[in-house]
């Protein structure tokens, strides 16, 4: 029970952008923002039951927080995961929840 919870959990939202928007029309690649401690077993697991697609591959980047001087305060570290799907995946689904 407390895994299904974290698994629901690990995917924080859909990063939308130009780069992301042209992965997903070229190479059925969505592009996610997770929890810092997700691994890429959890990503998986994680859009496998949330967007019900099947997952070929997942690649993660960490982000270091940056520190603002003027105002003393700081951003947060975050992780960011490409997640590529197998072929014959249908992201017209995907694309109407992004928006």
């Amino acid at each position: 029970m407390i895994r299904d919870q974290y698994i629901s959990s690990v995917v924080k939202s859909v990063i939308v952008s130009e780069k992301s928007a042209g992965l997903r029309d070229n190479g059925s690649t969505i592009v996610l923002r997770v929890l810092r401690d997700a691994t890429k077993k959890d990503i998986k697991e994680a859009v496998e039951k949330l967007f019900g697609f099947k997952v070929e591959s997942v690649n993660t980047i960490n982000y270091a927080g940056k520190f603002n001087r003027s105002r003393n305060s700081a951003r947060q570290d975050w992780k960011k995961a490409y997640v590529t799907l197998e072929k014959g995946q249908n992201l017209e689904q995907f694309d109407g929840a992004a928006e």
